[in-house]
């Protein structure tokens, strides 16, 4: 016959079984349930952020589309006005009398004549177009013949 100590100690052996036993089945159901749970938010944020770094490069390059659309009309603009330029007539003018000692022999202007027409054009170009800080006319030797400057909306025929 087993004495009171040996069933006191047998049934804390066998208490202390069933605790480890439902500790562990706990701790495995949980971990069971918990996993998939992980798996699935891992996923979910894997592609939340790559919806959201589509959605951030998809608005990045619709802006440099529209920047570049934009950059290029800017551009042509210039273009058409330099050409507008070059076909007025103090741009020939000065040309024909700087390579005929400072007169033009089609009109008989004299060199300031044409320069002065052709900073009053620039002037009044400035003055239409803000974007304009400086005009300049430089001859084929690079040598600056005209020049207005543009700051805060004044206009000012430097050369």
């Amino acid at each position: 016959m087993a004495t009171s100590r040996q069933r006191g100690a047998s049934r804390f052996s066998t208490g202390a079984l069933s605790r480890s036993l439902s500790t562990r089945l706990i701790f495995f159901f949980v971990s069971v349930a918990l996993l998939p749970v992980t798996v699935v938010g891992i996923i979910s944020y894997q592609r939340a952020s790559t919806a959201l770094i589509d959605t951030a490069l998809g608005a990045a390059e619709q802006e440099v589309v529209l920047s570049s659309r934009e950059l290029l009309a800017t551009m042509e603009q210039f273009k058409s006005d330099i050409l507008a330029f070059r076909d007025t007539p103090p741009v020939q003018g000065i040309i024909r009398a700087n390579d005929n000692d400072g007169i033009d022999p089609k009109s008989n202007d004299a060199f300031g004549v044409w320069v002065n027409r052709l900073s009053q054009i620039f002037k009044a170009s400035a003055a239409n177009k803000p974007e304009y800080q400086q005009l300049r006319y430089l001859d084929e030797n690079g040598i600056e013949q005209v020049r207005i400057d543009q700051r805060d909306g004044d206009v000012t025929i430097v050369s």
